[in-house]
């Protein structure tokens, strides 16, 4: 998918602001555009009402990159819309830690017309963000804006958690408050065995849990997505009953995905 192309992952919320969404595409990569101005270029191609989500790109602020020390300088007008709420002041936070990942940025530097910092009522003052304030573990949902809608948009979403297998089991469970559905059927049971030095891990179904259908493959796509959360870059399947779902090969070990929720733009 990716040959001579650049992955853009873009953090667009949900109408309801609780959660972001990643949402990428791919763009030609050109020896002339780098990464981030191929992202800025394509900011203004994004469809969010048409995809379910908050119209979000492009941001209002001014912004400028510093190519060479990697660092992103979002500069705001004090009536910014992005510290209306407690809400929004989280949403913009999880944007810029999206951002920073998405860009392999050393930090992003904040400031209000032109001084240091934006002021937000539940979050104090923040003056940059660094990588390591932003790193997380976290479980995937589905999330369904449309009821019409049947391919899932597969999201990270609650509070940072200690391990794979936690996150695998939160994952069997509804997340009402967010209207998130559960990204692994209750009926499906597995047990995992880790080797965090070949940065794999093993999968095997037990209590005859049989993979199947399309939800079968998004559910397979939140497992792997959850297993990059927790810097695994492979993922093995034993005892599935089945050798393919989708174009996954299940008697193959499989590479955890560069990223979620590919969109083709128009």
């Amino acid at each position: 998918d990716i040959e001579g192309k650049e992955v853009l992952t873009y953090a667009i919320p949900d109408r309801e602001n609780k959660f972001v969404v990643p949402v990428s595409i791919l763009a030609v990569k050109k020896a002339n555009k780098t990464k981030y101005r191929l992202f800025r270029e394509n900011m203004h191609r994004l469809q969010e009402d048409v995809w379910g989500l908050n119209e979000y790109y492009p941001l209002h602020a001014n912004i400028k990159f510093d190519e060479k020390l990697k660092i992103l300088k979002i500069d705001v007008e004090k009536s910014n819309p992005y510290n209306r709420s407690l809400s929004t002041e989280r949403i913009f936070k999880q944007f810029l830690s999206n951002t920073a990942q998405s860009l392999q940025l050393t930090k992003i530097a904040l400031t209000t017309e032109g001084r240091p910092g934006i002021k937000f009522s539940g979050l104090g003052t923040l003056q940059e963000i660094a990588p390591e304030e932003l790193s997380g573990k976290y479980a995937y949902y589905f999330y369904y804006p449309n009821h019409s809608q049947t391919r899932p948009y597969i999201v990270p979403f609650g509070n940072e958690l200690t391990s794979v297998k936690d996150a695998f089991n939160a994952m069997k469970k509804n997340q009402k408050e967010a209207n998130l559905q559960a990204s692994i059927p209750k009926d499906i049971q597995f047990e995992t065995k880790e080797n965090r030095e070949n940065k794999t891990i093993t999968i095997r179904f037990t209590n005859g849990s049989k993979l199947s259908g399309d939800m079968s493959l998004y559910s397979l796509e939140a497992i792997l997505l959850t297993a990059k959360e927790f810097e695994y870059d492979v993922v093995k399947l034993e005892n599935a009953d089945i050798d393919r779902i989708g174009r996954f090969d299940l008697r193959r070990e499989l590479q955890v995905p560069v990223a979620a929720n590919k969109i083709e733009l128009p």
